[in-house]
């Protein structure tokens, strides 16, 4: 059976639903002894709650805008630790089979305090914000740099194409018109070789 929740006022609520960081972290203290126990029996693992609850915390935040009573915190709560304790157990189950048991060196950790995730989960909620349209034209302008480099590059050595083309083109007319002369001169001889003066001469 769950641990008992302390029941959150209406006040709490709408201060939260406001977005007052001073409501969440009542939440968060006030429910944090529950929720640790919650969280520990259903992972199997004490040292590893803590983080569940932070991250059901921060969860809960994401998605006060939903919640308008008492009632809908509670379950907020509860819904957010349950899915956060299944992500965690994937989480140490592929730790696991990347780092089979009796290999890794053993760590003995003390459960986090409410003090200390708390502290956690306004670093988180302070740092700074990821704007996905800024990033996405940001890779985009890397993208075409990237993209300029490379034609840059193939124009440079474009030329060197058509030359060598050409320059292969001279070389083999040559060569042939080469052959073609010779063999014109071969020709003539032969056929002053063959004539009748050439045989008169050679009989007498």
């Amino acid at each position: 059976m769950p641990s008992p929740l302390p029941i959150f006022d209406k006040a709490t609520v709408a201060a939260l639903r406001k977005g007052e960081e001073s409501a969440l972290e009542r939440v968060l203290r006030d429910g944090y002894p529950a929720l640790v126990e919650d969280a520990g029996k259903q992972l199997g693992d004490p040292a590893s709650a803590p983080r569940v609850v932070e991250n059901a915390v921060l969860q809960l935040w994401d998605e006060r805008a939903r919640i308008e009573t008492p009632e809908e915190l509670d379950k907020a709560l509860r819904d957010a630790v349950r899915g956060n304790v299944v992500r965690e157990k994937r989480r140490q189950a592929a730790r696991h089979r990347t780092q089979p048991e009796g290999k890794g060196p053993a760590h003995v950790t003390t459960p986090a305090t409410a003090d200390q995730v708390w502290t956690s989960v306004a670093a988180t909620l302070h740092a700074p914000k990821v704007d996905a349209a800024e990033s996405h034209k940001n890779l985009a302008a890397a993208s075409r740099h990237q993209t300029a480099a490379h034609m840059a590059g193939m124009s440079k050595s474009s030329w060197k194409v058509p030359v060598l083309t050409l320059g292969a083109v001279l070389g083999i007319t040559t060569g042939i018109l080469w052959w073609v002369n010779n063999k014109g001169e071969v020709s003539n001889v032969s056929q002053s070789l063959l004539s009748p003066e050439a045989k008169h001469l050679a009989s007498s």
